[in-house]
């Protein structure tokens, strides 16, 4: 947490204290987001709300899935959790409309059409690379330079079957590339095309990161918040480029549950995470950006992060989330290291 945020925190903490007013009512939020940041958002909003108690439980998306599906437990709010698994809930009537005012702003993403549930921080996909050993004029702009025999082999990616956001991302681009709920194939080209320049698929991230790092990868595709963490802990030497034509991103959302035991509190709770403090707040300590509106530049630090125009694909969480676990099942044996060689 900055010295400012922190600052704040322990003034609103302060003030809370002193007030001595008895919470009367609460507000259950469950995320799988640093605790850091839930810590910020709960103490703002009781400092708004002096009668609320809010309970903030740290779960992991398919928990909270889970306990949505079994009733076990009546949660306010869902944040956090991707936009694929949000889609979910919601088409299982898990989740109920509400459109805060910060969608307003220029935003990005594909957010459910009914609105029961908001984009609230994206990452997009970038093309990584050790600049010393691939220089930044010679590093590749787009996908299809990634086929280039320069680097045969050369490209690692985290295993798809391991790794969420790899997985996201097979998904992602079988939908960019031409593919369809009824035909995917043009996608499953794609993704061949790609694997004959893949040497090898990773445990995860942090491992494709060290694999950069020594040499024995010179290319991977990664989420711009997983390079941007290693640039700044201990691989300051990892850059990146975001395709010219365009990338698919990882979008973690928000919502009000639709058993919420205070819906009015839980639309507030919303409206919160949406506003300009949180939104840099949220940057601060995920390296995320918002889904909508801007941060307040100045409080981060310098070269906190590589400034460059991108273009987002317009693609649809729902259309992914349906079919993906097919076609991860169809890429493991028509893709994965059948790529022409």
């Amino acid at each position: 947490m900055t010295r400012r945020a922190a600052l704040w925190v322990a003034a609103v903490v302060a003030t809370s204290a002193c007030a001595d007013v008895e919470r009367d009512l609460s507000l259950l939020v469950e995320s799988s987001l640093p605790a850091e940041l839930l810590a910020f958002a709960e103490e703002a909003f009781e400092a708004e709300h002096p009668r609320v108690d809010v309970r903030v439980v740290e779960s992991t998306a398919a928990e909270t899935l889970e306990r949505l599906r079994s009733g076990s437990e009546r949660i306010d709010v869902w944040w956090g959790a991707p936009g694929t698994i949000l889609s979910i809930a919601a088409d299982e009537g898990h989740l109920q409309p509400y459109r805060p005012p910060w969608i307003r702003q220029p935003g990005v993403g594909q957010p459910d059409p009914e609105a029961h549930w908001q984009v609230s921080l994206i990452s997009p996909f970038v093309i990584a690379f050790n600049q010393e050993r691939v220089p930044l004029a010679g590093a590749p702009t787009d996908w299809d330079d990634l086929f280039d025999a320069e680097w045969f082999e050369d490209v690692w990616l985290s295993d798809p079957s391991r790794n969420a956001s790899t997985a996201h991302f097979v998904g992602a681009m079988i939908v960019a590339m031409g593919g369809t709920e009824d035909d995917p194939g043009l996608g499953f080209d794609w993704h061949l095309r790609l694997d004959a320049a893949v040497g090898g698929y990773a445990a995860d991230d942090a491992e494709v990161v060290r694999r950069l790092g020594t040499g024995e990868a010179l290319l991977s595709i990664l989420p711009r918040h997983v390079v941007e963490e290693a640039r700044h802990e201990g691989a300051p030497w990892i850059r990146y480029t975001l395709p010219l034509s365009g990338t698919p991103m990882l979008s973690r959302g928000i919502a009000v549950t639709a058993r919420a035991p205070n819906p009015d509190l839980a639309r507030r709770f919303v409206d919160l995470t949406g506003t300009l403090e949180l939104a840099t707040v949220a940057k601060l300590h995920t390296r995320w950006m918002p889904g909508h509106g801007d941060v307040e530049m100045s409080r981060l630090p310098s070269d906190f992060e590589i400034d460059m125009p991108w273009t987002p694909y317009p693609l649809s969480p729902r259309t992914i989330a349906s079919e993906l676990d097919g076609w991860l099942e169809r890429w493991t044996l028509e893709v994965r290291d059948r790529g022409e060689r």
